[in-house]
């Protein structure tokens, strides 16, 4: 009897512990889905917390201001980042740092949807800074052929993707469903929100190439779901 109440006890136990595990998991799970998710478009993970060799950008290099004219134009109030922004790009172990990006050379890309874009061009790459959202930063060969864009994934809603596009190049998008989706633009800027169940997202080079950005969601599951 006692070696029954015994195996009993060690039962509840490890259940215990294997609820308490899994309730963890969903709480860690959770937390993350919270954040907005940045993207550089097939970009693999390099090593961001090494500062620029070369320090931050002094001019916008000549392959980013062909790629967007709007950096070759003089600075105006309107192109001058908010305070919360050059305090982002500016801190140390970052991406903005590692491609030498100079807040100083930013110019307003425009609004769209709500949303106000800055570009912030570097020595080796470059930043699009979203009011209220954050920053994305690519490389500068990546950004003059595919642009940049930041994806928001809220835990409930449509995931929604808003971005900067180079000279020549347009943005498509179509649902799963066959029919296409609805991108807001203007002469710079897209933005794209999930349709129903999913959408992608297709960037158009200027050299005829069709680039998968991302796929969207209309209504995001639960974590693991």
């Amino acid at each position: 009897m006692r070696s029954m109440r015994h195996r009993q006890q060690h039962a509840s136990a490890s259940l215990k512990r294997r609820t308490r595990f899994a309730i963890l998991v969903m709480v860690i799970v959770v937390v993350g889905a919270l954040a907005s998710v940045a993207v550089a478009t097939n970009v693999l993970a390099p090593d961001l917390t090494t500062p620029s060799p070369t320090g931050d950008a002094t001019t916008t290099p000549a392959s980013v201001a062909s790629a967007f004219p709007i950096l070759k134009e003089a600075r105006q109030p309107a192109d001058i980042l908010p305070a919360a922004a050059n305090m982002s790009l500016e801190a140390p172990g970052t991406a903005a740092a590692h491609y030498g990006v100079n807040p100083a050379l930013s110019h307003f890309a425009g609004e769209l949807h709500g949303e106000k874009v800055w570009l912030v061009p570097g020595a080796t790459g470059t930043c699009i800074w979203v009011a209220g959202a954050g920053a994305i930063c690519a490389s500068n060969a990546v950004m003059t052929s595919q642009g940049g864009s930041l994806i928001e994934a809220p835990l409930s809603g449509a995931s929604s993707m808003i971005g900067v596009t180079p000279e020549g190049t347009s943005v498509s998008a179509r649902n799963s469903t066959g029919s296409s989706a609805t991108v807001a633009t203007n002469e710079r800027l897209f933005y794209v929100a999930g349709e129903a169940p999913q959408t992608q997202v297709v960037l158009h080079t200027a050299a005829g190439e069709a680039v998968n950005l991302v796929t969207l969601s209309s209504h995001p599951g639960p974590p693991g779901g």
